[in-house]
């Protein structure tokens, strides 16, 4: 018996297939493709918004809070040694 190979865009089409239908029990399909609700409802969204585009994969970008914490010296003491 060969395995069915399952690629990320298809997982995504045949969620977004089931969670558009009229009575869909999203609890039930996230709990069966193992997201949260929080994310269900981003990606419905999204679907909404962009259509099947937004089933591919994003580029992650760096979060703002790295480049803040970046210009904070390493050492918190040695700005009071300076004020001294």
């Amino acid at each position: 018996m060969p395995w069915n190979e399952v690629n990320l865009m298809s997982l995504r089409r045949e969620f977004i297939h089931f969670a558009t239908q009229a009575h869909a029990n999203l609890s039930g399909l996230c709990r069966r493709f193992g997201l949260s609700r929080k994310t269900t409802y981003k990606w419905l969204q999204r679907f909404h918004e962009y259509g099947d585009e937004i089933l591919r994969d994003r580029p992650r970008r760096r979060r703002a809070a790295v480049v803040k914490n970046a210009l904070l010296p390493l050492n918190p003491f040695a700005t009071l040694r300076c004020v001294r």
